[in-house]
């Protein structure tokens, strides 16, 4: 096994109905959250968006980790924001990391960039085989982590 992308994979198709990670607003299995992951990964793929550094706040949930699955599987960096974190201190985040987008797991989160999504838009897009196979071709999970 190389990365944990790879273990999501294999242990769905193992134990598919088997839980994968649990927060206060429930639980998902493997299979549930594999799909999500890929549909979140295909919505970025789609957009031709690859290599980039894209901004997340960091809370404790379910929603995070599958966000940054997803970030990874996309073959982008994911960038962890405390939300916590003052608005002049994400924006030097920003600033230094260069970041150009954000997955906003929070509908009632501050806005920072100019290119922003919306989680629940992301996991509705259907996962597109075809696209995470090109961009899995160029995939290291040593560039994921910014």
């Amino acid at each position: 096994m190389k990365n944990i992308i790879e273990f999501l994979q294999i242990n769905c198709n193992k134990s598919p109905d088997k839980i994968f990670c649990v927060d206060d607003e429930g639980s998902y299995t493997y299979a549930n959250a594999l799909q999500i992951v890929k549909n979140i990964a295909s919505f970025f793929a789609d957009k031709n968006i690859q290599n980039q550094p894209i901004m997340i706040r960091a809370e404790r949930n379910n929603k995070t980790l599958l966000s940054i699955l997803a970030i990874i599987m996309s073959n982008n960096y994911y960038v962890p924001v405390n939300p916590d974190f003052s608005k002049e201190k994400v924006e030097s985040v920003i600033e230094s990391s260069h970041i150009n987008y954000e997955l906003i797991t929070d509908g009632n989160a501050e806005i920072f960039t100019n290119e922003h999504f919306n989680y629940n838009d992301c996991v509705m897009f259907k996962a597109d085989e075809k696209l995470l196979d090109d961009v899995s071709k160029n995939y290291d999970i040593n560039n994921n982590i910014y």
